[in-house]
């Protein structure tokens, strides 16, 4: 019978424990939900934001999140209300040249495919700047700056009045 008693304790002792670890380790994150197909974004501490404000929606501003609470989160030495934001999203460092980078590289490329400039135009050669590949250089030129585009689309803030749902959730903090 002490035996059963003892198993008990452990089994108890256990959950319990499991349980303070999940509340002594996380933290408060924002969600961050598309209201028409309902994709989900996470925000955490540490995390780089880029918010603007309901009175300036032009002003774009840039930093790392220290502390998240239910009716704000901190940036710095400021606390940022939810209630004072137009638009809030995650800014990953070097996505503003990858994006200036990846335009300038298609629209290069876009355009010499369809200069016509031939040092030589007696010499009969195999260069790219035939013909053949035109449709081919104008579509890796095109490639490119889609993926520069939709790269600097998901690194931008996105509006939490009309087109996202923002919310505070307990989320275990990641390893």
């Amino acid at each position: 019978m002490p035996n059963i008693l003892l198993i008990r304790k452990a089994i108890v002792c256990t959950v319990l424990l499991m349980g303070m670890h999940y509340a002594g380790f996380s933290q408060q994150a924002i969600e961050l939900t598309n209201v028409k197909i309902g994709k989900k974004k996470i925000i955490v501490s540490g995390h780089r934001v880029e918010f603007r404000f309901k009175e300036k929606p032009n002003l774009r501003l840039v930093g790392r999140i220290k502390a998240i609470s239910d009716s704000g989160f901190t940036v710095g030495d400021a606390t940022i209300l939810f209630s004072e934001l137009k638009a809030i999203g995650r800014r990953r460092k070097g996505t503003g040249f990858l994006a200036y980078m990846s335009g300038l590289m298609g629209t290069g490329i876009i355009i010499s495919a369809f200069s016509n400039d031939d040092p030589c135009p007696d010499c009969i050669d195999t260069s790219s700047s035939d013909q053949n590949y035109t449709a081919l250089e104008v579509g890796f030129g095109v490639t490119i700056l889609t993926l520069g585009v939709i790269n600097s689309l998901n690194n931008t803030s996105l509006d939490i009045e009309e087109k996202w749902r923002l919310a505070v959730i307990d989320q275990p903090v990641k390893k």
